[in-house]
C-alpha cells in the first residue's frame, strides 16, 4: 500500500480526478507532477492500494476552534501554508494574491461546507496577517517556515496553529500506517520529510527498530501499537515536543 499526503480518504479512480488527468497526459517524464502525485500514479499503475493519510478537514477545524482560533485565522493559516506550493508550481495567480485567495477559498468552501457562510476576503486576510504578525503581507516573503508547526517561546501565531494542526495530522497518519500494516506486508509513506522528524520516535517505539536502516522482511511487519492508539498518540506528542525544532532530514 502507498499512503499519500494531502488526501483525506481512500483514493480511487472515481474520486481522484487529478490522477486521471495525469495519466491522460501519457508523459513518461512525469513533468509537472509532485512527489505525492508521482507516488500515487505509480501505485495506481501497479494496482497497489492508495490511502490518504489526512484526517477530515472538519476534525482539524473543530480542534482549532476548541483552541480559540477563528475561521478567518484558520483560513489565513491554510492559505499561507499553500503559498510556497503555489510558487513551486509556478501558479500564475501568485502574481495576483487577491485572485489566488479567491480561488483558494472556493476550494475551502467545497471541502468544508460549514464555513460557506464565513468567507475570507482579501482585505480581511491582510488585516489578520498584520494583526497576528505585526507586519504587512508580502507574498514574496512567504516560506514554509512561517507556518511550520511550533509551540515554543517566540513561535509566531501561525506556527502555533500549525502545531495544533500537527497534533491532529500526525496521529491520524500513524493510525493509517498502523491499519495499512494489518493488510499489507509493505507500506510506503509518501509524505514531507518533516513528518518523519515528528513520527520517528513513535514509529521506532512501535516497530522496535530504526525506521531508517533496519527494514523488516516482507510478511513479518508487526502491528505498530498492539496495545492501542492511545500509546501511539502519546508517542507522537512526545515526538513533536522533543524533535520539532530539528531540521527535517535531507531528501534522499
Amino acid at each position: 500500500a502507498v499512503v499519500v499526503e494531502s488526501y483525506r480518504k481512500t483514493l480511487t479512480a472515481g474520486n481522484l480526478q487529478t490522477l486521471d488527468d495525469i495519466a491522460a497526459r501519457d508523459d513518461p517524464k512525469f513533468s509537472g507532477v509532485s512527489e505525492i502525485q508521482y507516488a500515487a500514479m505509480r501505485a495506481k499503475q501497479a494496482g497497489v492500494a492508495i490511502l490518504g493519510g489526512e484526517p477530515p478537514l472538519s476534525e482539524e477545524v473543530q480542534a482549532l476552534q476548541t483552541q480559540g482560533y477563528s475561521i478567518p485565522d484558520m483560513c489565513s493559516y491554510y492559505f499561507l501554508r499553500q503559498i510556497p506550493q503555489y510558487k513551486r508550481e509556478n501558479n500564475p495567480l501568485v502574481e495576483n494574491p487577491e485572485a489566488l485567495l479567491e480561488a483558494f477559498m472556493q476550494r475551502m468552501h467545497a471541502g468544508l461546507p460549514a464555513i460557506q457562510e464565513q468567507d475570507l476576503s482579501y482585505s480581511q486576510f491582510l488585516t489578520v496577517f498584520k494583526e497576528r504578525l505585526g507586519v504587512d503581507f508580502d507574498i514574496a516573503s512567504i516560506t514554509p517556515t512561517l507556518v511550520r508547526g511550533e509551540n515554543e517561546p517566540g513561535s509566531n501565531f501561525f506556527q502555533k496553529i500549525g502545531h495544533h494542526v500537527g497534533l491532529r495530522r500526525d496521529p491520524n497518519l500513524l493510525r493509517v500506517i498502523d491499519e495499512a500494516l494489518e493488510q499489507n506486508a509493505c507500506v510506503m509513506v509518501a509524505y514531507g520529510a518533516g513528518h518523519l522528524v515528528t513520527l520517528r520516535p513513535a514509529l521506532e517505539a512501535g516497530l522496535g527498530a530504526s525506521v531508517d536502516s533496519q527494514p523488516f522482511p516482507p510478511g513479518v511487519l508487526p502491528r505498530l501499537f498492539p496495545e492501542g492508539m492511545g500509546a501511539a498518540n502519546e508517542a507522537v506528542k512526545q515526538g513533536r515536543k522533543a524533535t520539532r525544532a530539528e531540521d527535517p532530514p535531507p531528501r534522499p
